[in-house]
């Protein structure tokens, strides 16, 4: 493991391939290209049993990018670039919007929050930042007390946005 780190390990001034030295790489993020289009069709699996993956994430996905194409014209709406569900491109603002496909807002919140404030953070862009963690179903007053909560106890501000897939 020693070995292994030294050779390829973080730190590195130097890249050693095939016994030869090759001169410092420029140290920096490598970005993911957006898409364009995901698969939404039923997918059939068989593990243990077999079963539907419904592919809701990426229905939900679909919907939330074409209600901002809608609002705010394609050129402003990127899928999954950087890992992020869809980013909106605003002058003043990006939005960051990470979608869950679990049965309560609160679910979908706590899946959702670590990972986009993780993209947030790693952005480079100097826009204020706005998340948004989107779903399927509206929040309950049981969701909207655990965002209050959320929003007042860790002075995070998110919205949660619910998409009717149905």
């Amino acid at each position: 493991m020693r070995e292994l780190y030294d050779r390829f390990g973080r730190g590195k001034e130097k890249e050693i391939i095939t016994g030869k030295e090759k001169s410092p790489r420029k140290q920096g993020k490598r970005k993911r290209k957006g898409s364009t289009k995901r698969n939404t069709s039923s997918q059939s699996r068989t593990v243990t049993r077999s079963y539907i993956a419904e592919q809701k994430h990426n229905i939900i996905q679909e919907e939330l990018q074409r209600q901002l194409i809608e609002s705010y014209g394609e050129s402003n709406v990127v899928l999954e670039e950087n890992y992020v569900d869809v980013k909106l491109i605003q002058p003043n603002y990006l939005g960051f919007y990470e979608v869950k496909s679990a049965s309560y807002a609160s679910e979908c919140i706590k899946e959702a929050l670590g990972q986009i404030l993780l993209y947030t953070h790693y952005d480079e862009d100097l826009r204020t930042k706005k998340i948004y963690v989107v779903g399927q179903y509206p929040a309950t007053e049981q969701d909207k007390t655990y965002i209050d909560f959320i929003k007042n106890n860790l002075n995070i501000e998110f919205d949660y946005l619910d998409i009717n897939i149905e």
